[in-house]
């Protein structure tokens, strides 16, 4: 998400972050938007073969592959183990 997709708002609650969060489209398709509420258990890790298949959907802009990266929406038929 690029900063001038907020337009200067605060992002001061988490329901303005969700109202914008909900108002942004990626081609021509919004997101699902929804507030994650319960708790994650600590120290859990991916397994490298998890990883390598999440990789796969993530797409990484040249000269800035640790800091910018891009996930397309999935297809009904794609998934993310």
């Amino acid at each position: 998400m690029r900063e001038n997709d907020w337009r200067g708002e605060l992002r001061d609650s988490a329901e303005a972050v969700l109202g914008y969060a909900g108002k942004m489209t990626y081609k021509g398709r919004a997101p699902v938007v929804q507030r994650v509420t319960k708790e994650y258990p600590k120290g859990v890790r991916r397994t490298k073969a998890e990883q390598k298949e999440t990789e796969k959907a993530v797409q990484r802009k040249a000269g800035l592959e640790k800091w910018m990266v891009e996930i397309p929406p999935l297809r009904p038929d794609q998934g993310i183990t």
